[in-house]
């Protein structure tokens, strides 16, 4: 129902022919980012095809190519936690940025259970479509990205 009703909105802020083109595709574009990556791999499709959307609306939706905004940090370490099957302990030892104690902690946390990374970035690296990235570290020192899928 909630997608619905978001494709409902994003659909009116197109057709609202009293706004101005590119305000009518801003709208457009946040209301597509809201509602999630497959929606915003059609728009992307969308916005390389000038033989269906006006330059105006694909400049618009190809914004979605290269600016997506950050899903938040505490969702994407509940979700690092489901994934380590349902990890009772801290994801992160260290922060790598502030070098202090990282705070990616969750009420049922197991204080006996080692870090799922020695340390983690406090904030994503990158952000695209269908993920962010945070930069890790395992226990070895060898250094990985972790790539967390939006919700």
């Amino acid at each position: 129902l909630e997608v619905a009703r978001r494709v409902a909105t994003a659909c009116w802020a197109w057709q609202d022919s009293g706004r101005a083109v590119q305000e009518r595709g801003r709208l457009l574009r946040e209301e597509i980012a809201v509602l999630g990556p497959v929606f915003v791999k059609l728009a992307q499709t969308l916005a390389t095809r000038s033989d269906l959307v006006s330059q105006v609306l694909g400049r618009e939706l190809g914004l979605l190519q290269d600016s997506m905004g950050t899903f938040a940090d505490e969702v994407a370490f509940q979700t690092i936690r489901e994934e380590f099957n349902d990890w009772a302990g801290p994801v992160s030892g260290l922060s790598l940025f502030s070098g202090q104690l990282a705070q990616t902690t969750c009420s049922v946390e197991d204080d006996n259970a080692p870090p799922l990374f020695a340390a983690l970035s406090e904030k994503p690296v990158a952000a695209a479509s269908l993920a962010q990235v945070y930069k890790g570290q395992l226990a070895n020192g060898q250094e990985v990205a972790v790539k967390v899928q939006r919700p």
